[in-house]
């Protein structure tokens, strides 16, 4: 699967994460859903060795996500509680540089 590049904001439920991007439609912003991932659906997390604030989000039979975020340790504290909360383990983090 390849990986898709665009300003995303996140969002973090208890049952999904939700990466929505903002749109320019006729002179005005608009909020658009790119992707309602499921916790079943998430494969892992992946981050780099190196102090940078990029993220990847790996689903299952789906694109790659890659983000860039300024609070990094806290989303991931967060989406963890999460998916810990509703699978019992925690999501898989690899940490590479690759």
């Amino acid at each position: 699967m390849g990986h898709r590049f665009t300003n995303t904001y996140v969002l973090v439920t208890p049952k999904h994460l939700y990466l929505i991007e903002r749109v320019k439609v006729k002179k005005q912003f608009l909020m658009q859903l790119i992707a309602r991932i499921n916790w079943n659906q998430l494969e892992k997390i992946s981050l780099s060795t190196r102090p940078d604030s990029y993220v990847i989000i790996h689903v299952r039979n789906a694109e790659s996500y890659f983000m860039e975020g300024y609070n990094k340790t806290e989303f991931l504290a967060i989406l963890n509680d999460h998916y810990k909360k509703e699978k019992g383990h925690n999501v898989t983090i690899e940490i590479a540089d690759q």
